[in-house]
């Protein structure tokens, strides 16, 4: 491949990840962690909650392999990939 045609494909792939992302297209994954570290389930979405002074208040993890919804008011542990 010559170096014209790499810096071509480099520009389309930027282009293509820029409109993906404009058209609200997410790449992020999350593991839900056990205490240990352990994977629980991979899951694709990710919902923090806040209360009405800004505060965290909840964690919804969903879309996950295991057809399983986690909610973690407390502490909890998660991977971003």
């Amino acid at each position: 491949m010559t170096q014209k045609s790499h810096i071509m494909k480099n520009k389309i792939s930027i282009i293509g990840v820029l409109l993906l992302s404009l058209l609200g297209v997410s790449y992020a994954n999350y593991s839900v962690l056990d205490e240990k570290g352990n994977i629980i389930s991979d899951c694709s979405n990710l919902e923090i909650e806040r209360d009405n002074q800004d505060r965290f208040s909840r964690a919804v993890f969903s879309g996950c392999r295991s057809k399983q919804v986690f909610s973690y008011t407390g502490d909890f542990r998660y991977i971003e990939k």
